[in-house]
């Protein structure tokens, strides 16, 4: 998300939303909510995620700019979890609920997607099915309530063979190659501009010392 929209944060200038290497929804004033650009054809996928008290995290796949649907991980009092369908507004359509709660720590959700129907796993145990009325193709979403989720280890399988997956650790590995070649770069310039004022000094030194020596036979 570009700045610009308050409460939003610009990812490739901060790593706010990425503390301790996991995406965190919390930040600012919670409600935090991100969608992929891709469109993705899923076979199966997971996370990992925790959710605090009096807060939710929603999954979700967006169909079309009218529909979306998901399942809603609630950590909210008196609240259940449940699958939905939605419209463009946000606005429910359709909820069923599901009689299984979340762990204090972290959870896992996984999903299955066969032709027919999408199955969804919480902490290994299948807890939810989905009827699917054409082949699903969409962006995949989050959103999170007032005091927000964390999100790591994101997987996705695709029916081309593509997977797509972020753990978001800080690729410590990475930053140290590029900083070992700039430094090397800048050493390299520098052992030229002394190589150059070298070369330049005993030129000098070479034209003076035949300047005297002919002003002497002179």
């Amino acid at each position: 998300v570009k700045l610009g929209l308050m409460g939003s944060d610009d990812f490739p200038l901060s790593r706010s939303v990425l503390y301790k290497n996991q995406l965190d929804l919390s930040k600012f004033w919670g409600y935090q909510a991100i969608t992929s650009k891709k469109k993705f054809i899923p076979k199966e996928g997971s996370f990992d995620f925790k959710v605090p008290n009096n807060s939710f995290l929603d999954f979700y796949f967006v169909i079309n700019q009218n529909r979306s649907f998901g399942i809603r991980l609630n950590n909210l009092p008196l609240k259940r979890i449940f699958t939905f369908t939605r419209d463009e507004s946000t606005r429910f359509l359709s909820k069923e609920y599901i009689k299984e709660e979340l762990s204090e720590d972290w959870n896992s959700l996984r999903f299955v997607v066969t032709h027919k129907n999408i199955v969804f796993f919480l902490n290994d145990k299948e807890i939810s099915k989905i009827e699917l009325s054409e082949p699903l193709k969409g962006q995949i979403g989050f959103h999170s309530g007032k005091t927000g989720a964390t999100l790591d280890n994101i997987k996705v399988s695709e029916l081309n063979g593509e997977t797509f997956s972020d753990s978001f650790r800080f690729r410590a590995g990475e930053w140290f190659n590029i900083f070992l070649v700039h430094a090397l770069i800048i050493f390299s310039l520098i052992e030229l501009i002394q190589f150059l004022f070298d070369l330049n000094s005993k030129r000098s030194l070479a034209i003076n010392f035949k300047v005297r020596f002919l002003s002497l036979i002179h």
